[in-house]
């Protein structure tokens, strides 16, 4: 993860901002799957669609705690954080 960060980090301009959506992995149900499923409908203006990815558990918890650490190791100041459930929409500053 540390290496998406870095190319974001290398990519804006201080003081640009940057959003940052993801699912709360911080409870892992009991399960033998390998990978997780994430099904996301939205809506901007009358504009609907829905996806869905997946992707391999990971190997340490990931939420919005472990973002916000991870940001800011790189310079970004955490602004706020928006919950769905188990979604998160979270807001950086570059300084």
């Amino acid at each position: 993860m540390s290496r998406y960060m870095s190319e974001i980090q290398r990519v804006l301009r201080p003081g640009a901002y940057f959003h940052l959506w993801d699912v709360d992995l911080s409870e892992r149900p009991e399960t033998d799957k390998e990978y997780y499923i994430v099904f996301v409908h939205y809506t901007v203006g009358d504009f609907e669609i829905g996806t869905g990815y997946g992707h391999k558990w990971p190997d340490e918890e990931r939420n919005v705690e472990y973002y916000i650490d991870l940001a800011e190791e790189f310079g970004f100041k955490h602004i706020s954080t928006e919950r769905n459930e188990h979604l998160f929409h979270l807001i950086f500053k570059l300084m």
